[in-house]
């Protein structure tokens, strides 16, 4: 959710009026879910969107240590084809007419530790608004509209002026180049599915099993770039009682690129339309 240049492009009064702001440090808004209008010369200098609390390869060792001791104890039954299950997944995402949760993203990316946390919205039949949490980007909202649009603001002084921008923008990404209108739980159930119908090896464990970090049995649906299996690209811990995601691994050329963690997760809920306009 490529037509824009810069940030000061956004909106004439943004262009006009506020473009020497924005040049100067203001941001605009993505999600994690996650998603972002990521990053672009008039931005925020890179060291502002960076986590202080630790190096990437600090956050990145410890994430990796706990991911061996999962694979450890659950190798053995993940023998499944994990095909079927997508289907399951995209089915029991489809079935539910609205939620909101909070996601929270850590991308290892250029030498940094970006922290992203978003407040995110969802209800059919395709509406999603996304909220910047903070440290990255706090405050920037970004709401798909029911004509495809994608609307959005900044936070802070600039949250009265807000621009509308295509649905396959570069702006409407999290920091870890994911769109926004693939962040909703059916949209990234079928982009695994797609990847999987294209050839990519995917497999799951027979059953719910212990993982670090997560306070009761989850299946792990792992994907791999082809079907020898030597390079993973995805791994994900998915909740057996509702088949959503609740914690996500993302590869790039065998190391750890991005992790989130979906928290405060509520289905079914009441969401009025106004929600979903800005």
């Amino acid at each position: 959710m490529k037509n824009l240049n810069n940030m000061c492009a956004f909106e004439p009064p943004l262009k006009n009026g506020l473009s020497k702001v924005v040049r100067n440090g203001i941001t605009l808004v993505s999600l994690i879910a996650a998603v972002s209008f990521a990053q672009a010369d008039c931005f925020a200098a890179p060291a502002k969107s960076a986590s202080k609390a630790a190096s990437p390869s600090a956050n990145n060792k410890k994430l990796v240590s706990s991911l061996s001791g999962m694979t450890r104890s659950a190798v053995q039954d993940m023998t499944n084809d994990g095909q079927e299950f997508l289907k399951e997944m995209s089915d029991a995402a489809n079935n539910v007419s609205s939620y909101s949760f909070i996601s929270s993203m850590t991308v290892f990316k250029n030498g940094k530790t970006i922290q992203e946390n978003s407040k995110f919205y969802f209800k059919k039949p395709r509406c999603i608004r996304a909220e910047e949490l903070g440290p990255y980007k706090k405050g920037s909202v970004a709401v798909l509209l029911k004509n495809g649009k994608v609307k959005g603001h900044l936070g802070g002084l600039l949250s009265k002026f807000s621009g509308t921008v295509d649905a396959d923008s570069d702006w409407v990404q999290s920091a870890n180049g994911y769109p926004l209108v693939d962040s909703d739980y059916y949209s990234m159930s079928k982009v695994m599915l797609d990847f999987a119908n294209k050839g990519k090896k995917t497999l799951v464990t027979q059953s719910p099993v212990t993982v670090t970090g997560q306070s009761k049995p989850v299946y792990v649906l792992e994907m791999y770039t082809d079907a020898s299996k030597q390079e993973l690209m995805k791994r994900a811990y998915i909740d057996p009682q509702n088949l959503l995601p609740v914690e996500w691994f993302d590869y790039k050329d065998g190391k750890l690129f991005a992790h989130t963690l979906w928290k405060d997760l509520k289905l079914n809920v009441d969401l009025d339309d106004s929600l979903f306009n800005l």
